[in-house]
């Protein structure tokens, strides 16, 4: 299995020794850029997104952007990424998310949740759910998985609030949520009965 744009490359490492590196929101594609200029092999990194919908001119539009704002996922060399941005951007503010001044690995289980839920580009695609009754059920995407920690649902948002584990703390975040279907449950059991009788 391969993840993070093919650079990992066996099932072992996948899922251990990730740290992050916490940099001013809305430069984190400049700061990720700059890191893999400036190192060789480029280091192993990752900022995950969602993929939501906006309404735009009456008409819903997918649109991408950060899932933990502020947040690069680093692959084993944090020391040297730090270095690179120590060097090269200085006036940025860049610093691991930290325990006694030691950068922080994310827990195992974590990143599986992460990793395993978003694509090969970090990208938390727009989940599909129908509404039964007053109950909506996801049919496909990252919230089929990870529903046990579904908070809440907007509909007319088209966003499910979920709880993620960071760091063993939890942290909500929305997710893309495209309901694309209602029926009435009162339906779905009269259509059920037919069909065997």
């Amino acid at each position: 299995m391969r993840y993070v744009r093919d650079k990992i490359e066996t099932q072992d490492d996948i899922y251990t020794n990730w740290y992050v590196l916490n940099v001013t929101t809305g430069k984190e594609f400049f700061i990720k850029t700059f890191i893999e200029k400036y190192t060789n092999p480029s280091i192993k990194m990752t900022i995950f997104q969602r993929e939501i919908l906006h309404k735009r001119r009456g008409k819903k539009v997918k649109v991408i952007g950060a899932l933990f704002s502020g947040y690069i996922f680093i692959h084993e060399k944090i020391n040297t990424a730090l270095s690179i941005t120590k060097k090269y951007l200085h006036a940025e503010r860049i610093f691991p998310v930290s325990v006694d001044k030691k950068p922080c690995k994310v827990n195992e289980d974590e990143m599986k949740v992460l990793l395993r839920n978003s694509g090969q580009d970090g990208i938390f695609r727009l989940s599909k759910g129908k509404k039964i009754k007053d109950t909506v059920h996801i049919t496909d995407g990252a919230l089929k998985d990870i529903r046990g920690n579904i908070i809440w649902i907007d509909e007319k948002r088209n966003k499910a609030k979920v709880e993620i584990n960071l760091f063993n703390r939890k942290i909500k975040v929305s997710l893309g949520l495209d309901i694309v279907e209602h029926t009435p449950r009162d339906n779905i059991d009269n259509n059920y009965e037919n069909q065997e009788g």
